[in-house]
């Protein structure tokens, strides 16, 4: 199975001055889902600490769309939609889930580092297993994700 799926519901504590889920949210939302998928790929906190290793977020986009409030049902779909030997490029959406429809939130895309943290951090190549897995899971999202939800920028007019 190809799918990666997180899934919580926003608690009172995430609610901020205008009445729904806080910009820290959101965040905290796909940074759950990013932990997911390190481990869906075999980089759970045992192959973590084990091999000193770890992956580091270096550049994220969040794009909002809609509110969310507290109570809602939030399930965050990950696609792979790159990789190579020490990075992996994803694209979360996050959806409102209700009476079974899901109505997207949000979107955020992250970049991340393999990290050889053994003594001082640097870039490393995935164990083979681990860049397997990616590379199974980058070819079955292919077609699943649009381009035009990656690689955007942040500007003003045109």
């Amino acid at each position: 199975m190809s799918e990666i799926i997180h899934e919580t519901t926003v608690p009172g504590d995430w609610i901020d001055y205008n009445g729904h889920l806080t910009e820290a949210g959101y965040v905290l939302v796909f940074g759950h889902a990013t932990d997911g998928v390190l481990d869906r790929i075999g980089m759970d906190d045992a192959f973590r600490t084990s091999r000193k290793v770890s992956a580091y977020t270096v550049e994220g986009h969040i794009n909002y769309y809609r509110e969310s409030r507290e109570g809602d049902a939030l399930r965050v779909r990950t696609f792979v939609v790159g990789t190579d030997a020490k990075r992996m490029h994803l694209l979360h959406r996050m959806y409102r889930v209700r009476d079974g429809r899901e109505v997207h939130l949000a979107s955020s895309e992250v970049l991340l580092l393999h990290v050889d943290t053994s003594e001082s951090p640097r870039t490393a190549p995935f164990a083979p297993e681990v860049a397997q897995e990616l590379d199974r899971l980058r070819q079955a999202h292919v077609g699943k994700w649009d381009e035009t939800e990656i690689s955007r920028r942040i500007a003003l007019g045109g």
